[in-house]
């Protein structure tokens, strides 16, 4: 579903909204889980597309309000 707001002088139009997917080994101890808050992810080495993706964009968003940078170590195309 659509929604629509106003941030300043320019008008944002929520076309979508997905969450972003952790993929970790069947052994791992956030396997079990089915959410995992983004500061369990701060000493990983993390998987993302490059930057300037929106994807990244708001990984790096989420990640720096939780206090770090995501330690991203490969990048998809």
């Amino acid at each position: 579903m659509a929604s629509a707001s106003s941030e300043g002088e320019r008008a944002v139009l929520v076309l979508a909204d997905e969450p972003i997917v952790a993929a970790v080994a069947p052994g791992d101890e956030l396997a079990a889980r089915s959410t995992i808050p983004l500061d369990a992810l701060r000493d990983r080495a993390l998987i993302s597309l490059p930057p300037g993706t929106s994807i990244r964009s708001r990984l790096e968003e989420g990640c720096a309000a939780a206090g770090f940078r995501p330690p991203c170590r490969l990048r998809g195309r």
